[in-house]
């Protein structure tokens, strides 16, 4: 069964690290989300650099299972962005080359912007953007009345 793990920032974060093979990320004011399957970690979900002024925030995933990707997670990463922090446009970055990422970001909305190179010389990147009000008016959004930290 898949449950929702809190309040475990640095477990959920060594995980992401993990599955990304990169242990020196730093998650510049992370909060995480994890993804259990029993007592198993399968995903983990981090929020890091929160630029309050600019009311934006990036997502780190990672995932060694696509059982994560449910309608009640999202949901769960909605409230956090929307509800809990207020943000108004959410960032996600990958490898033009990780196909599973690049259809998730897609199938949830966010739109791309690829930059060639920005990952070397034969890599680019894919830096996605999701404004709040095209998450609300999507396909995944939860009631569809979701509401951010000032009420709008």
């Amino acid at each position: 069964m898949i449950a929702l793990l809190y309040g475990h920032d640095a477990v959920v974060q060594g995980f992401v690290r993990a599955v990304y093979g990169r242990h020196d990320i730093e998650f510049q004011g992370g909060k995480s989300i994890g993804v259990l399957d029993g007592d198993t970690l399968i995903a983990g979900i981090v929020f890091h650099d929160w630029h309050p002024e600019a009311g934006t925030i990036e997502v780190s995933v990672a995932s060694v299972s696509a059982r994560w990707l449910q309608r009640r997670t999202i949901a769960a990463i909605a409230r956090y962005v929307i509800e809990g922090v207020g943000a108004q446009l959410v960032v996600l970055r990958t490898s033009e080359a990780n196909t599973r990422a690049c259809r998730a970001a897609d199938a949830l909305g966010f739109m791309p912007h690829r930059i060639p190179r920005l990952r070397g010389p034969s890599e680019a990147e894919i830096i996605y953007t999701l404004p709040v009000e095209e998450w609300q008016a999507g396909r995944f959004a939860i009631g569809g009345d979701h509401q951010n930290a000032q009420g709008t």
